[in-house]
């Protein structure tokens, strides 16, 4: 696997380059989570812990079929986690 980092996160890729993990705990980030990561459809993993994210987790990111961990503790998220997430197969619980 390819791992691609900076002081400020990790985005992992495997050997094709295909986006298989962000790390992004702990970076100050402000704003809600993109909808953008939907087409993300190989990402297995996403943590943005620790930071300034708000609004609400997007239904969308359902799509994200290979997710099997969902780190998004000590934000302002807001509403419930949405059915269509609760329902992954991979998702870990």
């Amino acid at each position: 696997e390819n791992e691609r980092s900076s002081k400020h996160g990790v985005v992992e890729c495997d050997e094709r380059d295909v986006i298989q993990r962000i790390v992004l705990n702990g970076n100050g980030l402000k704003g809600t989570l993109p909808l953008e990561l939907r087409y993300l459809t190989n990402l297995k993993s996403i943590n943005v812990q620790d930071n300034h994210l708000y609004g609400t987790i997007p239904p969308e990111w359902s799509s994200l079929a290979s997710l099997d961990s969902l780190v998004l503790s000590h934000n302002a998220l807001t509403g419930t986690i949405p059915s269509e997430l609760a329902s992954m197969a991979r998702l870990e619980r």
